[in-house]
């Protein structure tokens, strides 16, 4: 969590705390209605609670997106259930329908928002895991083709391997679950080659025009995806 959000959540149960000496000295007669503004005010403050708990493992992202909104609309939310809160404990209704229709509501479109977040949030967490296991996977596969294309001696070889490797580093940094089949065939390619290298041949052809062959499809796909 950080750490403005633990010093508004801080504060807040200083308001909180406020609000029941308040509540318990200085209202005389505490009806049902009253009672229902007290506990929807309260519950709304664990809300806020729950809300700072749950952002904190999507911060390092950095995303205002994914992190500032919750906090806003949790803090929002609140001080709206306080406020009216406060002039429904003032007003006191003699029933409490009104006061009970309030809090519903306030706590309802806060559950709504907060829902929206957290979906939001596990699209974007499932977005990034893509991206990261997408760029290990080139990374992975331009290394290796590097130090084929440092340790080679033949201009011709180095030539060959080269294209493989720019198509590899052209490639988008993300991954699909319809792709993994042929980041397993471009990555068994690379071995291939290795062996290839190993014994001294030079007939790399077939192969890199097939991991090229691959890495285009596997481009076209993405890009359908998205």
């Amino acid at each position: 969590m950080k750490k403005n959000s633990v010093a508004k959540i801080a504060l807040y149960l200083v308001v909180i705390l406020v609000f029941n000496v308040l509540y318990f000295n200085v209202i005389e007669k505490h009806t049902p209605a009253r009672w229902v503004s007290y506990v929807g005010i309260h519950l709304s403050y664990l809300l806020l609670c729950v809300s700072s708990l749950s952002f904190s493992q999507f911060e390092s992202s950095g995303s205002v997106v994914h992190v500032y909104p919750k906090m806003m609309v949790a803090n929002g939310y609140f001080m709206s259930s306080l406020f009216c809160g406060v002039i429904l404990i003032l007003i006191n209704n003699s029933t409490i329908t009104f006061p009970a229709i309030v809090h519903a509501l306030i706590i309802g479109f806060y559950l709504f928002h907060y829902l929206l977040l957290m979906n939001a949030e596990t699209h974007t967490e499932a977005n990034t895991q893509r991206i990261k296991q997408g760029m290990f996977f080139i990374k992975d596969c331009a290394s290796r083709l590097r130090l084929i294309m440092d340790t080679t001696q033949s201009r011709e070889v180095y030539s060959k391997i080269e294209r493989f490797y720019d198509a590899v580093n052209a490639a988008m940094p993300c991954t699909r679950s319809e792709t993994v089949r042929f980041e397993v065939q471009i990555s068994e390619l690379i071995g291939r080659l290795e062996s290839q290298i190993r014994s001294g041949s030079s007939d790399l052809d077939g192969i890199v025009h097939e991991a090229i062959a691959l890495i285009k499809e596997r481009e076209r796909i993405i890009a359908l995806c998205h």
